[in-house]
């Protein structure tokens, strides 16, 4: 008997209170350095990251002391980026953070 393909519905990212914050501070960090279009476009950027994470949670290591996958998304061309920090669920993701990757990211957690 065929099987039936798992789903063709697109899976679901889910943003913690923190990953909102931290979207809207790096909007409008980009907005005031770069203009509204390259924060539209890094926006459209980091969103299609966490889609994908979504999609494929596998792709992103465990972060190290935490029971969270992190995963880092770099702008073409950039040197630096911004660590995606995610649970899985059963429908998707729920991102707990999203920080810049010079930030010291365990601070963030309360590992120090």
């Amino acid at each position: 008997m065929a099987q039936r393909p798992e789903s063709r519905f697109p899976r679901i990212v889910r943003l913690a209170v923190e990953a909102e914050a931290d979207l809207s501070a790096i909007y409008d960090y980009t907005a005031q350095l770069w203009g509204i279009i390259q924060a539209d476009d890094y926006d459209e950027f980091l969103a299609g990251v966490m889609q994908q994470l979504a999609e494929n949670p596998e792709i992103a290591p465990l972060a190290p002391n935490l029971k969270v996958r992190i995963y880092v998304a770099r702008w073409k061309n950039a040197r630096q980026g911004h660590r995606v920090f995610f649970i899985e669920t059963t429908d998707g993701i729920t991102v707990a953070r999203i920080l810049h990757t010079a930030m010291n990211w365990p601070e963030h957690f309360g590992i120090v």
